[in-house]
């Protein structure tokens, strides 16, 4: 009976198999690198828009003030900016004044639609100074709320809704893939 050769495994094969092995973890390993990369860079670059209302009564004299702020670690680009008065869009710091003192002269306003605000900055959207006027503004505050999207220097956006987070909490900031801007609802001053 005749013998049968015996197979010989080639050691080229072993090589070739090795080093395809090694190319797939690499692979692997580089899309795993630029997705920890992408996160990083991210994170490194997160703004955080926050809206809140200062009154201070002092010797020195009184304040409110409307402030909104950027406790992130990264610019925000505020796309879009509304103030709801009693669930209505208004365009103006005048409408909401009138509307909630019977007065329509406003101290100071800033605009807040399409600035960039860098990390740990402000903008005193609003501010009055009259103790009067604070406290109708004070009790009448809760008439208003924002809803605003701002995004990242990489495009990541969020919405804020205020209507959403009533109750003494913080808003809530929703990520979205993009800001929608509605022309005849922005906030224009």
């Amino acid at each position: 009976m005749a013998e049968t050769p015996k197979r010989r495994i080639d050691p080229g094969m072993i090589v070739a198999f090795a080093a395809l092995v090694v190319s797939i973890c690499a692979v692997v390993l580089s899309f795993n690198e630029v997705r920890l990369v992408r996160s990083q860079t991210e994170a490194s670059v997160w703004p955080h828009l926050r809206t809140g209302v200062n009154v201070n009564y002092t010797s020195d004299g009184d304040t409110y003030v409307l402030r909104v702020t950027n406790s992130g670690v990264g610019p925000a680009r505020i796309r879009s900016f509304r103030v709801l008065l009693d669930g209505e869009p208004v365009h103006t710091w005048t409408e909401v004044k009138e509307a909630l003192t019977g007065d329509p002269e406003v101290s100071v306003y800033n605009t807040v639609n399409g600035h960039v605000l860098p990390a740990g900055e402000e903008i005193r959207a609003f501010a009055e100074f009259d103790a009067e006027t604070i406290r109708t503004l004070s009790s009448e505050w809760n008439r208003v709320a924002f809803v605003y999207c701002y995004c990242s220097v990489l495009d990541n956006c969020w919405v804020v809704d205020g209507r959403e987070g009533r109750g003494g909490q913080e808003d809530e900031h929703r990520e979205v893939d993009e800001c929608v801007v509605d022309p005849a609802a922005e906030f224009r001053n």
